[in-house]
């Protein structure tokens, strides 16, 4: 079993639109679904579709709209109370796909929560295969919290298998210290890893578009150093069509190439759980990468509120190029 843990849930509501939003006039939406969520929570509901074992860890209130949509969706989770409220993220989508996205202002998390939260992610880990590590962090929370977790589980858990998939400051406060401890897997935007090696993102995904080949080899070079000090797999989005992997014993470039479906929650949550998807069926390299972008093209099924499922993901449409 994975434990997926979520410092910032969310309730995601998300609706269609036919046409484009007109603002100061009345819009009508369709297909409106609100469900738990938060990255870890996303990635653990989804694996729990496909027939894999999740649990999902995270902060809430014992009393809230989150749990009673936690308890009703059947999925293994764990928690520790506090206050609330729970924030809302509406997201409205027109038929091309074209998102906006509406976002209450944070859940207020204190230092000592969030210690809690550290304690029990080590101590559920114990009986748990791996660990997952998701999401912003909360307001309050240093830059370097995950890798102060990432320490903890070390010390108590050196054989677990620690991956990470964040953005911003968090994750380069993570990437910062891989010298120190790294995270088995990362799985990140190229916006970061831009950052990271202070390059220029947009034309790096120009240049993806135009030279694939050449373009994918300059991101290997660049990211070598995290393969170097300990990082066993890097997984980079770069957008839902196109994401790069690198390993030690694979750097690909996966390309969808059908047309994205309508999924309710962020695709590159759909795309971290189909790369978790293919590690916890141990799958090889490629396939985990070929699973990863179908999972964060899929079509979302309607009978589980557009939630990405192994149905709807489309392995065949994915073309991989190995560099």
């Amino acid at each position: 079993m994975i434990l997926c843990v979520t410092p910032t849930p969310v309730l995601q509501r998300a609706a269609r639109i036919s046409s484009p939003i007109v603002a100061g006039d009345i819009n009508h939406f369709s297909d409106v679904s609100i469900t738990a969520g938060g990255t870890g929570t996303n990635v653990a509901y989804a694996l729990y579709l496909a027939g894999q074992s999740a649990q999902a860890l995270f902060p809430a209130p014992e009393i809230s709209h989150y749990m009673r949509l936690i308890n009703e969706m059947g999925l293994a989770h764990d928690y520790i109370e506090v206050p609330g409220p729970i924030p809302m993220h509406s997201a409205v989508i027109e038929s091309d796909l074209t998102t906006t996205e509406f976002r209450d202002p944070p859940m207020p998390l204190d230092s000592h929560q969030l210690a809690m939260l550290r304690d029990k992610t080590v101590a559920a880990a114990e009986h748990r295969g791996s660990v997952l590590l998701t999401g912003p962090l909360p307001i309050v929370a240093t830059h370097g919290w995950y890798s102060d977790v990432l320490r903890s589980l070390c010390l108590y858990h050196p054989t677990k298998k620690v991956s990470i998939a964040s953005t911003g400051p968090a994750l380069q406060a993570v990437l910062r210290q891989v010298g120190t401890i790294a995270p088995h897997s990362v799985m990140c935007h190229l916006e970061d890893i831009a950052t990271w090696a202070r390059s220029d993102a947009e034309e790096l995904r120009s240049r993806i578009y135009s030279e694939p080949d050449t373009c994918a080899a300059d991101i290997a070079r660049s990211c070598q150093p995290l393969l170097d000090a300990g990082i066993r797999t890097l997984l980079i989005s770069i957008d839902r069509r196109h994401s790069l992997m690198l390993s030690e014993s694979l750097s690909a470039l996966g390309c969808y190439t059908g047309t994205p479906g309508y999924v309710s929650i962020p695709w590159r949550d759909s795309l971290v759980a189909g790369f978790q998807l293919g590690v916890c069926d141990h799958a090889s390299p490629i396939e985990q990468l070929r699973l990863a972008v179908a999972f964060g093209a899929a079509e979302g099924d309607s009978l589980h509120s557009f939630m990405p499922t192994k149905d709807g993901a489309r392995i065949d449409q994915v073309d991989i190029i190995q560099i």
